[in-house]
C-alpha cells in the first residue's frame, strides 16, 4: 500500500501542466485580482483639496471649514491674492463671503464638485438654523446638539460586526474554482487505471493488487496534493495578498477539505465513465468548471446573488457558490448554520461522485488485455 503511494505521488508531481493549472494558476489569478482591482479599491488616493476663502476671520464659515480639515486645506486671503492663486494652479477654488457666499472654479472635475458639495451644506444648514431660530427659537439648542453629535450615531459594519468590501466574494468564488480543479488530478488518476485508456491501466489491472487498494491509495495521494496546493493558495491570499478571508482556520480548513474532496471526487467519477478520448473528456470537464465557476461568482460581481434569484437550485447543486457562500457566511453572519449546511452539501456530493466512480471502476470488465 505504501509503496503504491509513493510511486503514484512521484507520478503526480511531475505531470507539470496538472500542477500548473491545480496550483499555479489560482495564485497568479489571485495575484492579478489583487492588483487589478482590490489594492486600488482598499487604498484609496484621496488628495487634500486647497482652497482660498476670502472672509473675515471670525466667520462662522471657517469654524465649519475647520471641520473639514481631514479633506481640505484652506487659505485665507484677500481677493485678488486668491484670484492669483487659482490661475497659477494653487488652489482648486474660492470660497467668496458677501451678501452671498459662492464658490469660484477653474474647472471641473472631482474636487470642484466636492468643495460645491459642502458649500451646499453649509447653506442648507445656515437656512435651517435661520428658520428654527424664528418659527422655534425653543428647539435651536436642541438642534444644534443633534447637528453635532450627527457623525457619533453613524457607524459602518456587517452583520457580524466587520467591515467588509464586496469585492472581496471574487476571491471566494477564487478559491472555490480551484477547490474544482482538483479535478483534473482525479480525472488522471482515473484515467491512468482504464485498461483501454492507458498502458499504465493495463499492467495495473493484471496486478495482483486488489482495485480497492489501488483505488484508496490513488485517491489519498490526489486529495493529499490537492489539499497542500489549497493550504498554499489560502496562506498566500491571507497572509501576502491579505485578503480577509475569515479568521477562523479551523474552519477555513474543513471547507477546503470538502472543496478539494468535492473536486477530486467530480474527476475521478468523469474519467471512469465513457470511452471517448481522454483529451475530449479533459476538455469538457474543464468547461464545466468555468461554467461552475463563472455561475459561482468569479468573473462578474454578485453573479451568485443573481443566480440565487433566478435559479436558486443551480446555486444549492454549484460546489463553487457553496464554497463561495461558505466563506460568505463565515466573515459575515454570527450564526454559522449556513456555514454548516454548506460544508455538508460538499461533502455529500463529494462522497456520492467519489462512491459512484469508485462502482462503476470496480465493475469494468475486459475481454482481452
Amino acid at each position: 500500500m505504501l509503496h503504491l503511494v509513493k510511486y503514484r505521488f512521484l507520478q503526480i508531481i511531475r505531470m507539470r501542466a496538472l500542477m500548473f493549472w491545480a496550483l499555479l494558476f489560482p495564485v497568479i489569478l489571485g495575484t492579478l485580482y489583487y492588483f487589478g482591482f482590490w489594492k486600488n479599491a482598499n487604498c484609496p488616493q484621496l488628495e487634500m483639496i486647497d482652497v482660498a476663502v476670502v472672509a473675515e476671520e471670525d466667520s462662522p464659515f471657517l469654524t465649519f471649514l475647520e471641520g473639514a480639515e481631514d479633506l481640505l486645506s484652506f487659505h485665507v486671503m484677500e481677493e485678488e491674492e486668491a484670484e492669483k492663486a487659482l490661475e497659477n494652479g494653487k488652489v482648486q477654488g474660492i470660497y467668496t463671503e458677501g451678501r452671498e457666499r459662492t464658490l469660484t472654479v477653474a474647472a471641473t472635475g472631482v474636487a470642484p464638485s466636492i468643495l460645491e458639495t459642502i458649500l451646499e451644506q453649509y447653506n442648507t444648514n445656515e437656512r435651517l438654523i435661520e428658520k428654527v431660530a424664528v418659527e422655534h427659537p425653543e428647539r435651536l439648542e436642541g438642534m444644534m446638539d443633534s447637528m453635532k453629535a450627527y457623525r457619533d450615531r453613524t457607524t459602518e459594519t456587517s452583520l457580524g460586526g466587520t467591515v467588509r468590501n464586496s469585492l472581496v466574494e471574487y476571491f471566494f468564488a477564487l478559491v472555490g474554482m480551484a477547490c474544482m480543479f482538483g479535478c483534473d488530478l482525479g480525472f488522471a488518476v482515473s484515467l491512468s487505471s482504464n485498461a483501454d485508456q492507458s498502458p499504465v491501466g493495463m499492467r495495473r489491472n493484471i496486478s495482483y493488487l486488489s482495485r480497492g487498494k489501488i483505488m484508496m491509495a490513488d485517491f489519498l495521494v490526489v486529495y493529499g496534493i490537492h489539499f497542500v496546493n489549497l493550504w498554499i493558495l489560502i496562506c498566500y491570499l491571507k497572509g501576502i495578498l491579505r485578503i480577509p478571508l475569515g479568521e477562523d482556520n479551523g474552519k477555513i480548513l474543513l471547507l477546503c477539505m470538502a472543496g478539494g474532496m468535492i473536486g477530486v471526487s467530480f474527476g475521478i467519477i468523469a474519467g471512469s465513465i465513457g470511452k471517448s478520448s481522454g483529451t475530449h473528456r479533459l476538455n469538457f470537464l474543464t468547461l464545466i468548471t468555468m461554467l461552475l465557476s463563472f455561475f459561482g461568482g468569479l468573473m462578474v460581481q454578485n453573479m451568485r446573488h443573481i443566480v440565487d434569484k433566478c435559479c436558486p437550485l443551480l446555486n444549492a447543486w454549484n460546489p463553487v457558490a457553496l464554497i463561495s457562500d461558505g466563506f460568505f457566511s463565515m466573515t459575515i453572519y454570527e450564526d454559522m448554520a449556513r456555514y454548516w449546511r454548506n460544508v455538508i452539501m460538499l461533502f455529500g456530493m463529494g462522497m456520492m461522485f467519489l462512491v459512484a466512480g469508485c462502482i462503476v471502476m470496480r465493475r469494468k470488465r475486459y475481454d482481452s488485455i
